[in-house]
């Protein structure tokens, strides 16, 4: 008999090979009895699972709790990706029972009943007590990418707790296992919060001596003994890692007994069991608690062939998800949806995932619903991801993936509706990069709320535009037309930047400049400038309060100075026929006509826009509209010529998310 599990949970029967929790699930089972719903909360590799199935579901089989005696019935669950259904097949028997119940007009007392009634006949016993445990309830949160399906799912999820949780007819007890991080999150399921501070139980970190009990006591089950020197280190080798301690520290305790079984192989004593030890010489080969799993999973990475590599890095990014604060969790995923994905044979993804599964850094097992042949894999643990550099690596490419294409669709999406506009640039060319390295599937696209036909047109259609404009540049037709932002960095260098990126997203990349974004490092700056007041149709002049007052070194005003790179680009403006525009800063007013260079006196004639603190968003959508025909119309020739062309550094604007 193997001991330690290694990276997966303890199993149910497993019970005797479990220690070091016994308070904590004696505490536990009171809370459960007492409130009839209780939540078991702790950090991620807290070890909530094994708590529940080799503590307290033998705990309380074996007579523990206030209802000792009673026959238990224990239905374990995860929700997986389709929780109403899950549940209620769990329940029920039925996948569509639940929606069915809580969906029609009867009162809660008789939807309870009802519900009652059908858990009786899923599980027919006298004097039965059911306790549904949902573990892992944080992956219903998970759904971050399509907040409209979490909302009716959470909501759905919400009021079948309440009902269970209420004054049942029969004896039902529910338990959530949850990580800590996601408790915030249970603000947004009518109920569900009340439901969780009512039974909350947090998982503490295992002390000293829990941790011994944890290490020793499997290996005299299992007729094993341990050199002291490795105990010692274990200890203390396992005090300050964190979230990770148990799943590290069973990692290489099984590990340990794995060489200790092949170095001895059968060899066997006068009693007939095998007396090997666990030694501290092979703790130092494997690498220790701290190395141990990362250099397994890269033994594993490497024993695969090159195409095998490529696709055991898309079967990761599959297996795990990213919410919002970046929180990585795992997502178990079905084999043919994950094939699907991947674009490749179910055949060929298995065995890749199967060698994964012999070490121990994936799961497989059937789904709760659908195809038994449709396995489901799943990362044994989330140190996993945490420990393993390459796989952060992975999770890191698949966040920033989906947050590109969820991007993306929101501004093919505003093109359609006419409010946004075309790709152009750097901005283009860095999608388009993206579009043929990563090669995003529909199936994979639907992780993140779909779209990507419509993602993929609107990039065709900005290629197309952005041919167009440079063979209008080659023959010296008239370009699109842009805005140039005028301003002066003492004085409303904030404001500037806030302007600069919400008309970048309005007309998109390289219709807008701004000097600090737009002159990269070495460029000449009045060949820039020179080049951006040609290319452009309209001038934002940003006047704030101090605009006109601030002075050079000598006490002149720096306005009224020849060199003024202010007063030369409005100077520019002005004789190019652009449109210029006074944008007022909170209360600036547009100065009068005595107080400018006799250059740029137009400019006091000028009607302008007041951007008021309080409207400041409102202002800025209603400048922003009337710039549209302008940008849109694009009537000024181009004089740039080709070679020049090449070397401007065109303004990359990434929008807000």
């Amino acid at each position: 008999m193997e001991p330690y599990p290694g990276l997966r949970p303890f199993r149910r029967e497993e019970a005797e090979l479990f220690f070091g929790r016994d308070q904590l699930v004696e505490h536990l089972a009171q809370r459960l009895s007492r409130e009839r719903i209780a939540t078991l909360a702790g950090p991620s590799g807290s070890g909530k699972s094994s708590i529940v199935r080799a503590g307290l579901l033998p705990f309380l089989e074996d007579g523990g709790g206030s209802r000792g005696g009673a026959h238990w019935c224990s239905i374990v669950v995860r929700l997986g990706s389709d929780p109403l259904r899950t549940l209620s097949e769990a329940l029920t028997g039925d996948l569509n029972a639940l929606e069915g119940l809580l969906s029609n007009e009867s009162d809660s007392r008789s939807t309870r009943h009802d519900l009652a009634d059908l858990i009786r006949r899923r599980y027919p016993v006298p004097d039965q007590s059911t306790l549904l445990v949902i573990d892992q309830f944080e992956e219903v949160f998970r759904s971050a990418w399509q907040p409209s399906s979490l909302r009716s799912t959470t909501q759905f999820l919400g009021s079948t707790l309440t009902e269970l949780a209420g004054d049942f007819p029969c004896p039902l007890y529910v338990l959530l296992v949850m990580r800590t991080d996601f408790l915030g999150d249970c603000n947004g399921i009518s109920g569900l919060t009340q439901l969780v501070n009512r039974g909350l139980v947090l998982v503490p970190p295992l002390s000293k001596e829990e941790r011994l009990a944890a290490i020793e006591r499997p290996a005299q089950v299992g007729g094993a003994s341990i050199e002291q020197e490795l105990v010692t280190r274990l200890l203390a080798d396992t005090e300050e890692l964190g979230p990770d301690q148990l799943a590290l520290m069973q990692h290489a305790l099984k590990r340990l007994w794995a060489r200790a079984s092949f170095r001895l192989g059968p060899q066997t004593d006068d009693a007939g069991t095998r007396p090997f030890v666990l030694t501290f010489a092979d703790y130092q080969a494997i690498g220790g608690v701290t190395d141990a799993l990362r250099l397994e999973a890269e033994a594993a990475f490497f024993g695969l062939h090159p195409e095998e590599q490529k696709l055991a890095e898309g079967l990761f990014r599959c297996l795990t998800a990213s919410g919002d604060f970046r929180r990585t969790f795992r997502r178990p995923g079905r084999l043919r949806q994950i094939a699907s994905e991947l674009q490749n044979s179910a055949e060929t993804v298995e065995r890749v995932a199967r060698t994964f599964c012999q070490e121990g850094l994936l799961t497989c097992s059937e789904p709760a619903i659908g195809i038994a042949e449709d396995p489901v894999f799943d990362i044994s643990h989330e140190a996993v991801i945490r420990q393993w550099a390459r796989l952060q690596h992975w999770v890191e490419a698949e966040g920033e993936a989906g947050e590109r294409l969820s991007h993306l669709r929101q501004m093919a999406t505003r093109h359609q509706g006419g409010t946004g506009a075309l790709l152009q640039g750097p901005e283009l060319a860095f999608t388009l990069q993206w579009l043929s390295e990563a090669g995003p599937t529909v199936a994979w696209a639907e992780r993140y709320g779909g779209g990507l036909e419509l993602t993929k047109a609107y990039v065709d259609a900005s290629s197309a535009a952005e041919e167009s404009e440079k063979r209008k540049v080659e023959q010296g037709l008239p370009q699109r037309g842009g805005v140039f932002i005028c301003y002066r960095r003492e004085d409303a260098a904030d404001a500037a930047r806030y302007i600069n990126r919400v008309l970048g997203e309005r007309f998109g990349p390289g219709r807008v400049f701004m000097d600090v974004v737009g002159i990269s490092p070495g460029s000449d700056f009045e060949t820039v400038l020179d080049a951006k007041l040609t290319e452009c149709s309209v001038t934002l002049v940003l006047i704030g309060e101090t605009w006109l007052s601030l002075t050079a070194d000598g006490g002149e005003s720096r306005l009224h100075q020849p060199s003024d790179y202010v007063r030369r680009e409005i100077r520019e403006a002005i004789s190019r026929k652009h449109r210029v525009v006074p944008v007022l800063l909170k209360a600036a007013r547009i100065p009068d006509v005595d107080k400018l260079p006799k250059d740029i006196a137009p400019l006091s004639k000028l009607q302008g826009i007041q951007l008021r603190h309080e409207t400041f968003d409102q202002d800025l959508e209603r400048l922003a509209q009337s710039l549209k025909p302008d940008v849109d119309r694009g009537d000024i020739p181009s004089k740039l010529g080709r070679g020049l062309t090449r070397a401007l550094q065109w303004t990359r604007l990434v929008p807000r998310h």
